[in-house]
């Protein structure tokens, strides 16, 4: 049984949905400014091109799963 992720909004104080990948976000994207906005969305498509590459994305699972293993003991 997994646990439920909520975090609360850093500007409205209302509870953010948990999308199911990685960290659970701080704002609602409506509360967010422009240039917080743009940088999601680059970050969003950077990181899928930055784990596409070589054997970026077995180092990052690899890295995750010790981690993982690490914050189970």
């Amino acid at each position: 049984m997994s646990k439920k992720i909520t975090a609360n909004c850093v500007e409205c104080g209302k509870e953010v949905p948990y999308q199911g990948r990685g960290r659970p976000r701080q704002r609602h994207e409506r509360c967010m400014t422009s240039v917080q906005k743009r940088e999601r969305n680059y970050m969003k498509s950077y990181m899928v091109k930055y784990y596409a590459r070589g054997d970026n994305m077995k180092k990052h699972t690899e890295l995750m799963k010790k981690r993982r293993m690490e914050s189970d003991d």
